[in-house]
């Protein structure tokens, strides 16, 4: 398992140069059958990442965008 792992990793290091503390906690994720929420300003290639990842395993891709939303603290 752990050369699967490795051999996915560095697919997808060739797509995102750095970063390697997300990936490697998507991959756990994905393995553990778990949820994702990447939340970021613009430009931190998250959908890059996640595009990367779904053609790395042959998953099907969709992207799902959430305005901001303003919470007051009363």
């Amino acid at each position: 398992m752990r050369k699967e792992f490795e051999a996915v990793f560095r697919e997808i290091q060739k797509a995102i140069v750095g970063n390697e503390d997300v990936i490697e906690k998507l991959l756990v994720s994905l393995l553990s059958e778990g949820h994702v929420l990447l939340v970021g300003v613009p430009g931190l290639a998250k959908t890059l990442m996640v595009r990367a990842f779904s053609k790395t395993l042959d998953l099907t891709f969709s992207r799902i965008q959430l305005r901001r939303i303003l919470c007051l603290r009363i």
